[in-house]
């Protein structure tokens, strides 16, 4: 569709002249034209419950580190998940609002060493700063699979993320005798359309 469109934009039409590519150019990124960027699609095959009685937030699964030219291509990400939400049977039935989620967040080298540090994105911030995916569907038998936010070219995240770093994804907890499950996951990246002809 985006080449279809370039094209026309370039070649013009019998009613409408043709525009310099430079134009086409600026238009196409001014729209946010994105497209899967086939270079960065994870899949990750890995259970994992977390239950906890107070509020909790575990790394599930982390990118692998993300260098300045993946960077400078990717404006889009999203999280798609296979999972579950359960409650303990001393939960009460009233206790309503958010079960479990998936997050997404940052982590960054920690220097002189080989672990990894969470980014905070406010410096008196005690626990990590993280994006909300979505929410498991509360109270499920049977693992469902959910799509989370589409994090666009203009979320916060693209600011925040440095060469070096990595994207992790925590299953969260809030304070609840409540348990989440991943059973899979994919992050998807794209990236900004180019023409590659007229």
């Amino acid at each position: 569709m985006w080449h279809e469109l370039s094209r026309t934009l370039v070649r013009g039409a019998t009613n409408r002249p043709a525009l310099p590519t430079e134009l086409v150019l600026s238009v196409l990124a001014f729209a946010d034209c994105l497209v899967p960027d086939s270079l960065r699609v994870e899949t990750y095959y890995s259970r994992d419950t977390v239950t906890a009685s107070s509020p909790t937030r575990r790394i599930w699964l982390a990118t692998e580190p993300l260098d300045a030219a993946t960077l400078s291509r990717i404006s889009g990400l999203q999280l798609h998940t296979v999972g579950r939400d359960q409650r303990w049977p001393e939960a009460v039935e009233t206790d309503l609002g958010p079960r479990t989620w998936f997050e997404i967040s940052i982590q960054r080298p920690k220097p002189g060493s080989s672990k990894w540090e969470h980014v905070h994105r406010l410096p008196k911030r005690e626990e990590p700063y993280g994006w909300i995916s979505h929410y498991n569907v509360a109270e499920q038998q049977q693992s469902q699979p959910l799509s989370g936010q589409f994090f666009g070219p203009d979320h916060e995240i693209w600011r925040e993320l440095h060469p070096g770093d990595r994207l992790a994804v925590a299953i969260c907890i809030p304070q609840r005798p409540w348990s989440g499950t991943g059973m899979s996951a994919r992050l998807d990246f794209w990236r900004r359309f180019e023409p590659s002809y007229w």
